[in-house]
């Protein structure tokens, strides 16, 4: 884990969301004061999950898309892809948006797909 999304993570995982978002707000400020740009897609990522939890979906998914088109052709999508896919189409998908969350597993699919390497 990304040491700016360490605090984040933790409150994360311990249910306690409204510390969570306000590290992980801090977190993306510093990120991006830092120009630290290979932590964007982990903060965002972060952050789609956390403001699922609080039940604003249509923020989560927002998070969820710019981890996605951020991470793209990065290992950020090998290690984190299909958790990021699988959170913003479910997103999408509550939201009654359900048609285009096809085309979005689509295109990311086939963008984790290369990404894996056979050895």
């Amino acid at each position: 884990m990304k040491p700016f999304c360490t605090w984040p993570q933790i409150y994360y995982e311990e249910g306690n969301l409204d510390n969570a978002l306000n590290y992980a707000l801090q977190a993306l400020r510093n990120i991006e004061l830092l120009h630290a740009d290979g932590d964007l897609p982990l903060a965002y990522r972060l952050l789609g999950d956390i403001y699922r939890g609080l039940n604003e979906v249509a923020r989560g998914s927002y998070y969820y898309r710019l981890s996605l088109d951020y991470g793209a052709y990065s290992p950020f999508i090998t290690n984190w892809g299909y958790s990021v896919l699988r959170n913003y189409t479910t997103a999408l998908i509550s939201q009654g948006k359900d048609s285009g969350s096809f085309g979005v597993c689509q295109k990311n699919l086939s963008l984790s797909i290369a990404h894996v390497h056979v050895r």
